[in-house]
């Protein structure tokens, strides 16, 4: 196995799926991925940072640590959560609107790149997408655009995670990388109905 080209850290936050007793988590997918590159030195280490999140206060609190430039490293953020178009619910079915996510994040994500592991938090209007990838100034964001089974997504989560470790996060190597992940998984990228937005320029 060949070291990835552009290693990147996976920060992830993650709520609750199904209640308090539930043991649902997408962390064992991350243990994976980072096994699979635990003899790769690019990689850093460890290869991924896993939050629980109960409450809105806990989300930003984390969120503000993984805009540090000392976690500049852990460049993907993976946001799992319930959701609905442009809003992710965090604890106890609290909202967070894309709009509000927008201003937390505001002029902090150069090199960083979000996946929104979320029901139907896509389905929105490009034109809001592009305004939220300008203002945060992410260089792009994926997830899907409508509910989606758990399992399945997982799964492609693990495809996707993987290969965006050899994209560089500069425009013309990501739009390459969208061209491609979305041709080679065409059929999962069809019935999860995953969308993904690049910054323009």
């Amino acid at each position: 196995m060949s070291a990835p080209k552009h290693p990147k850290g996976i920060f992830c936050l993650e709520g609750d799926w199904w209640g308090i007793k539930d043991q649902t988590t997408v962390e064992p997918a991350l243990e994976l991925l980072s096994k699979y590159y635990a003899n790769t030195p690019p990689v850093p280490s460890p290869f991924y940072i896993h939050k629980d999140i109960g409450t809105i206060e806990e989300f930003e609190y984390y969120l503000k640590k993984w805009c540090l430039n000392k976690h500049s490293k852990y460049s993907i953020l993976y946001l799992g959560f319930h959701g609905d178009p442009s809003v992710l619910y965090v604890g106890e079915k609290k909202k967070l609107t894309l709009d509000e996510l927008e201003l937390l994040l505001e002029g902090k994500c150069k090199n960083r790149f979000i996946h929104f592991g979320s029901c139907s938090t896509l389905l929105e209007n490009g034109n809001k997408l592009n305004r939220f990838i300008r203002n945060t100034g992410v260089e792009g964001v994926c997830g899907y655009c409508r509910d989606v089974d758990w399992v399945t997504s997982a799964a492609f989560e693990i495809l996707l995670l993987s290969e965006l470790q050899d994209c560089s996060f500069h425009l013309k190597s990501l739009k390459k990388f969208k061209e491609r992940f979305i041709k080679d998984h065409s059929q999962l990228v069809k019935e999860l109905e995953f969308r993904m937005v690049l910054r323009r320029s």
